[in-house]
């Protein structure tokens, strides 16, 4: 866009890693962290908030079907994908969507493990090669191999 008007899509990846966010947008992370680390960190929250909804969604579903009452469980599910929403915003601000999509799959293992810790459910080999996959996966696009967004 050219003149004086606001560009709502950043040209370039390092333009959007230094350019300053819109105004107003600051309200979900405000850290003093340097500016290629704080789009990490959201990530990060981001994939850590999915996991919690999801074991709390897991947990109100097994309550519920016992009898007992899981109102506030599944509320807190939901708490946590709203926040999740907000960290995934902040994300999205300075990180480019084809990096940062395909980095939220570090979830899936993660879920696995700890439903596996906290409900005791089984992990099969083929669990475990399927992990082991999507971690190689999630390593050749968060380092950017061959790829224009690598640090």
């Amino acid at each position: 866009m050219g003149g004086g008007g606001t560009r709502f899509f950043p040209s370039s990846q390092a333009e959007a890693l230094d350019s300053p966010a819109p105004r107003g947008y600051d309200v979900v992370l405000k850290t003093r962290l340097p500016r290629r680390i704080t789009p990490y960190v959201s990530l990060i929250a981001t994939i850590l908030l999915l996991c919690l909804g999801q074991l709390l969604a897991k947990e109100g579903a097994r309550l519920r079907a016992t009898g007992s009452a899981a109102f506030w469980i599944l509320a807190a599910a939901y708490a946590s994908y709203l926040l999740r929403a907000g960290t995934w915003v902040a994300a999205l601000r300075r990180l480019p969507l084809s990096l940062a999509y395909p980095l939220l799959a570090t979830a899936y293992p993660l879920i696995m493990l700890l439903s596996a810790f906290i409900f005791g459910e089984p992990i099969s080999g083929g669990r475990i090669l399927a992990s082991l996959l999507i971690g190689s996966g999630v390593l050749l696009i968060g380092t950017g191999k061959g790829d224009e967004h690598g640090t």
